[in-house]
């Protein structure tokens, strides 16, 4: 994997982005961008994109405002408008390393980057091949506390840039050492949302559950979840997959994984699923 970084201007904000380009002598065949999630940050995702690279699909991931090495206060994404605009600059990004539209794009995210991605995904229908969604936050309110749940609309009009705890910790999301954390980068993960950003990922949660049953995405579609997750219960999932027919889903679970199923024991099963799920469709 060969990683370059760019500082990019979008909105007033300076954001950093990485570009993960296949090894030498395994030539780009399309391109995918990813988006992290909440309290994450895009750099540790090169080796997570691992198979991807490895099937010839260069990949691009920039870090939200108030994350990782992009400018603003931890955890305050000021709303969807700048997250359009990363996905608008990041599609480009990724044409220029197909050469000008030669080759599949593709969508990924992990997590509140996986609402994000499904709903870009369901905006642009048109724009993407394939996608591959990790454990999706589909219920954002579902794990924070009632009474915040309940004056967050409130909450969002009066102290939008305020910031509260997650409650995402190492230990949810997965049972083995994070290196970032052991390296003393702790401060690229942290457990903070702004009250704004929080309710603005709950509405947009809401339209992505009705616009996927109705009118499911018909790209290859790979979604990926540990079962014991605590921070995205697969529950949701599930009731969602029910009501929702999504023609050419591939579901992969993993009975044993909490939040992240990419960075636990299962991290190499992931990574054969993934490879394994881009043959199937014949993505490249």
């Amino acid at each position: 994997m060969n990683c370059s970084k760019e500082n990019i201007e979008l909105d007033g904000y300076c954001l950093r982005r990485y570009v993960f380009r296949p090894d030498a002598g395994v030539a780009v065949r399309g391109a995918a961008f990813h988006f992290h999630g909440q309290g994450d940050f895009s750099e540790r995702y090169g080796e997570i994109l691992r198979p991807f690279l490895q099937n010839g699909i260069a990949c691009v991931a920039t870090d939200l405002p108030g994350h990782g090495y992009s400018e603003g206060v931890r955890g305050r994404v000021p709303g969807f408008e700048i997250v359009d605009r990363i996905a608008g600059s990041n599609r480009e990004r990724c044409r220029e390393l197909c050469n000008d539209n030669q080759g599949p794009l593709g969508i990924l995210g992990h997590s509140a980057g996986g609402l994000m991605a499904l709903r870009e995904m369901l905006q642009n229908p048109d724009l993407y091949a394939f996608s591959w969604i990790s454990s999706p936050l589909l219920h954002p309110e579902a794990t924070q506390n009632p009474l915040l749940a309940l004056f967050a609309r409130l909450g969002a009009r009066l102290l939008p840039g305020l910031t509260v705890a997650t409650g995402v910790t190492q230990d949810k999301c997965s049972r083995q050492p994070d290196p970032w954390r052991e390296n003393g980068e702790s401060c690229l993960i942290h457990a903070r949302v702004s009250i704004g950003w929080g309710y603005a990922m709950t509405a947009a949660a809401r339209w992505i559950r009705e616009e996927l049953k109705n009118s499911p995405p018909q790209l290859p579609l790979l979604i990926t979840q540990g079962l014991c997750d605590p921070v995205c219960p697969p529950e949701y999932l599930h009731a969602l997959l029910e009501e929702a027919s999504l023609p050419h889903l591939t579901l992969h679970e993993f009975p044993e994984a909490l939040h992240e199923p990419f960075a636990d024991e299962t991290r190499e099963e992931l990574f054969h699923q993934i490879a394994s799920w881009l043959e199937d469709e014949s993505i490249v």
